[in-house]
Parts: structure tokens; C-alpha cells; sequence
């Protein structure tokens, strides 16, 4: 089967979908330069306060000049990071040689508090070009451009891993 890529969010779909079920983008309505609504704040009775858009770390190099996305990580792996994001967090943390691991544990490195999320949920390890994603078995596995993570999957810079609510973006250092 065909698939197509969500313009707003970058979500892979079936080509004969009209709106994507990761954003809600319609398909078949003309691009009016807004965002299209964050479907986890559509459930909210909080004001509809405007965000600042979100920035892509080391996008922009010191001087002001733009980078290419994930030029670094070509070259090395060494001192990525990963910028996690939730409800109540907004963080970013290097990403070890040894690779992180994502869970409802303590024992895990990044400890996500919710009932959804597995006790070994996944583990995160850089690799070059990008960090490997493995699945620890969990009941709700994590998604991945739209697809979940069954075993293992491969993040290049920028990609935002979706692990039951919380995001995680891997970024890559700019280059010197």
C-alpha cells in the first residue's frame, strides 16, 4: 500500500487518508500558514493561551548562521541529546555512549510517572547517523513518525519519538 507524509507533523500514512490522525491536518483543505491544533490540547479546559513555537536545538550556530540539521551526528554520534518534552516537562539531557533507558521503573534513566508507560518501556543508543530505538516489550509501544516500535527503529536528528504522551526529539551538536 501507498504512503504519504503529513506536511504539518511528518507522520507516514496511507496514501488514501484525508486527515492525519497524528495532527488532524485535513488533506483536503487549502494551507492557511496556521498550525493545525495539537490534538492532546484539544481536550483541555485551560485557556487557549498561544505557545511559542517550539525550537529545533542546534539548528542555528553561534555566528547566526543556519546549520544543516544533524551535520554532527554524520560525522559522530558523540554529544547528542535528547530534548524531552510532557505535560510538565520541557528538558534536554545528553545522550550517553551506553544509551539511556525510558520506563515507569526508578531503576530506568528517564523515569516517566504514568500507568500507560511499561516499566522497561525502551532504550535509546546512539549510533551513527542517529541513536537506535529498542522496544523493552511494553503493552503500548512508542511511535516513531507514526509507526510504532515494535523492535527496533533508527531516529535521525530532529525525529520525535511519541512514548505514550511524552516527546522525545533527538538532537545532534552543531558542527565546529
Amino acid at each position: 500500500m501507498e504512503t504519504k507524509t503529513c506536511p504539518c507533523c511528518g507522520m507516514e500514512l496511507f496514501s488514501d487518508m484525508d486527515v492525519c490522525y497524528g495532527c488532524m491536518y485535513d488533506f483536503a483543505r487549502e494551507p492557511t500558514g496556521e498550525p493545525a491544533p495539537d490534538p492532546l490540547a484539544m481536550d483541555l479546559d485551560e485557556p487557549d493561551i498561544p505557545r511559542p513555537p517550539d525550537p529545533v536545538p542546534g539548528a542555528v550556530g553561534e555566528a547566526g548562521d543556519t546549520l544543516v540539521l544533524g551535520e554532527g551526528c554524520r560525522l559522530s554520534p558523540r554529544g547528542m541529546s535528547i530534548g524531552l518534552r510532557g505535560n510538565d516537562l520541557e528538558v534536554t539531557i545528553p545522550l550517553p555512549d551506553g544509551g539511556i533507558t525510558v520506563g515507569s521503573l526508578p531503576a530506568n534513566d528517564v523515569v516517566l510517572h504514568s500507568r500507560a508507560v511499561a516499566g522497561r518501556q525502551l532504550r535509546i543508543s546512539p549510533c551513527l547517523g542517529g541513536a537506535l530505538v529498542e522496544d523493552g516489550g511494553s503493552e503500548n509501544p512508542a511511535t516513531l513518525r507514526g509507526r510504532y516500535v515494535s523492535s527496533l527503529a533508527k531516529m535521525t536528528p530532529g525525529d520525535v519519538l511519541d512514548v505514550c504522551g511524552t516527546k522525545i526529539t533527538l538532537v545532534c551538536p552543531p558542527v565546529a
